[in-house]
């Protein structure tokens, strides 16, 4: 998987699904997400979730073929906490934690 995949979301968060980066902070309650996925080929996708059990889905974004770039939209938890993220089709490897305070 590339180094250059990126998620951003507008200036409070930034996730690279790389091994190497596992974390992001979310402050905003409306997310948008522009997803860009760097890896010709290989599908991607961003779902947050309760906990890394993954059993209470927020949000899960359609899958994207690289190369090519989504924007994804929906409303972060209201209660603070530290929740998790993944791509669903790489689950061991592209994951980290969101936060809303």
């Amino acid at each position: 998987m590339s180094a250059e995949n990126s998620c951003v979301a507008g200036a409070s968060a930034l996730y690279k699904p790389v091994r190497a980066s596992r974390a992001a902070l979310l402050k905003l309650i409306d997310v948008t997400i522009t997803f860009i996925n760097n890896d010709s080929g290989v599908p991607h996708n961003i779902a947050f979730c309760t906990s890394s059990s993954a059993a209470t889905v927020i949000y899960k974004g359609e899958n994207i073929l690289g190369v090519s770039n989504i924007t994804y939209t929906f409303d972060a938890p209201t209660t603070p906490g530290t929740y998790f993220f993944r791509c669903d089709i790489h689950p061991s490897t592209m994951t980290g934690e969101f936060i809303v305070q």
